[in-house]
């Protein structure tokens, strides 16, 4: 029988790994450099996916946020950057495991003013850190790395 919060899972430390490995391939002394054509630098994409992460959390436990929604602060340490992200998974995850099946029928308000079903909430993380791994992708190719990089 399909699980879907065992598939949320799933999917989350998919995206996960991707974005992780999309971010080890920047090299340590670029990950803070900030080009014009993406906007961020890789370490502000990371500590922005991890606060974002936190909401999904809060999110999916019925809670209040525990920050007002706001561009993360900016990342000077990528390494701070990284583990930051790692925790806010692990707390996401958290969240996820947190859940049963009944629950998946629960509404949610949004942030963007919807309600939406928690059937539907639990797998937004990941199409979030998909869209987001595009961006470390970009990044990459800017700095001329020319491999084929698949999700």
């Amino acid at each position: 029988m399909f699980n879907a919060i065992e598939a949320a899972i799933q999917a989350l430390d998919y995206y996960a790994t991707q974005f992780l490995r999309d971010f080890d391939a920047i090299p340590l002394a670029e990950r803070t450099r900030t080009f014009p054509q993406a906007g961020s630098s890789a370490a502000e994409i990371v500590r922005q996916c991890a606060f974002v992460a936190r909401r999904h959390a809060a999110l999916l436990s019925n809670q209040e946020p525990t920050a007002d929604y706001h561009p993360a602060p900016p990342a000077d340490d990528p390494e701070e950057a990284r583990r930051d992200f790692e925790a806010a998974l692990e707390e996401l995850r958290g969240a996820l495991r947190a859940l049963t099946p009944d629950m998946l029928q629960q509404e949610r308000p949004t942030p963007w003013g919807a309600t939406m079903l928690l059937e539907q909430v639990i797998f937004r993380s990941s199409y979030h850190l998909a869209y987001h791994n595009g961006q470390l992708c970009y990044i990459q190719l800017l700095l001329g790395d020319r491999e084929f990089h698949s999700g």
